[in-house]
């Protein structure tokens, strides 16, 4: 088959909608399903990602002890409140990927709706309760389309800023969708790596002192995505050194997600705040991480060791050929089970509340 011919489903329109759900649109990439909405997030569509994301949301679970950090929670539970002369409160998933969070949600909020959006069909593990659907669509060009204003109390968008490439777009519709006093909670990772005191640890070539088969991943993963990026509200943002290909302008803005909302302006948000979760590359303990995080991070290494074949069609979409992306599976994997550095990823959660 053509690397680039698609192959269509239809998707029925979930019950109670005044909208059409969109057709969902797959293509073959490499040889592999991608979601054909997209350039930007070629991860690929099997069983096999699914349960990988089944895992992904697991790992932050097991983190947090919960679905979103404890300095939030006040804040959500404030803005999911039952009010008798008010709407059903409505929770949004953007890239809800195996629909696992938001079936976690419904069950936790059993009086609220949620809903989960994403590129794909979901595929979940588990059958969703009667407060849970999904949808598909495309957060860089359907939520204008698909939901009204102040029709949700909370909104969730986690692990998707590298398939979005209108931040500015996104963040003013998230603002649009919410009520007043409703809270959106955003998370995503800075692509580096830090030591046990924090500090980040440089990047190392093959060969050098100190060299992490995981940090040569997340550059190739930056090859492919990123390009030279515009300020989100004035941010000032630093350029990576690494050679680029034109596919996502907010590529480098996964990490600055605070700082973009709070410059979005003084009468916008009610408060801005932000958490960070650090989680151990590979299997090692450190007096340093809490039990939460050394349960999360035994799941967060079980989740990278299959990330590569998660990413395959967009490694092969850079310059890297099938072998060469063999080895740094295998490297990777090694790399995971006896680690030769203790190096940890950043995962920072940023939550707004609405004027």
């Amino acid at each position: 088959m053509n690397p680039e011919s698609a192959i269509e489903t239809e998707v029925a329109p979930p019950a109670g909608l005044n909208h059409p759900s969109p057709k969902a649109v797959l293509r073959e990439l490499h040889g592999v399903p991608v979601n054909g909405l997209n350039d930007s997030y070629l991860y690929k569509v099997d069983a096999a990602e699914f349960s990988r994301l089944d895992l992904h949301n697991a790992m932050f679970s097991a983190s947090l002890g919960g679905l979103f950090p404890a300095p939030a929670r006040e804040d959500i539970q404030q803005a999911l409140m039952i009010c008798n002369d008010g709407p059903i409160p409505a929770v949004l998933d953007i890239g809800t990927g195996s629909g696992a969070w938001c079936i976690d949600m419904a069950k936790a909020f059993p009086n609220s709706h949620v809903v989960g959006m994403d590129l794909v069909p979901v595929k979940a593990s588990s059958v969703p309760p009667s407060n849970c659907h999904f949808e598909v669509g495309n957060a860089d060009t359907d939520l204008a389309k698909m939901y009204a204003p102040e029709s949700f109390n909370l909104i969730h968008v986690r692990s998707v800023v590298q398939g979005v490439k209108d931040l500015h777009s996104l963040f003013q519709n998230v603002w649009r969708m919410l009520r007043p006093g409703g809270v959106f909670l955003a998370m995503d990772g800075r692509l580096t790596t830090w030591d046990e005191e924090r500090q980040e640890i440089l990047y190392k070539e093959e060969g050098q002192p100190g060299f992490s088969w995981f940090r040569k991943m997340i550059y190739h993963m930056l090859e492919v995505t990123k390009v030279s990026t515009p300020n989100c509200f004035l941010v000032p943002v630093a350029p990576f050194n690494i050679r680029i290909q034109a596919r996502n302008p907010s590529a480098d803005l996964m990490h600055r997600i605070t700082e973009c909302l709070r410059g979005m302006g003084d009468d916008v948000w009610e408060k801005v705040d932000r958490f960070n979760l650090y989680l151990p590359v590979g299997n090692f303990d450190s007096p340093i991480m809490s039990p939460g995080e050394r349960l999360g991070g035994k799941l967060f290494t079980e989740n990278m060791s299959r990330l590569p074949d998660s990413i395959r069609p967009m490694l092969l979409s850079g310059d890297l050929t099938p072998e060469e992306i063999d080895r740094l599976t295998s490297g990777l994997r090694e790399e995971l089970k006896e680690p030769r550095i203790k190096q940890f990823s950043l995962f920072i959660y940023t939550w707004s509340v609405k004027k």
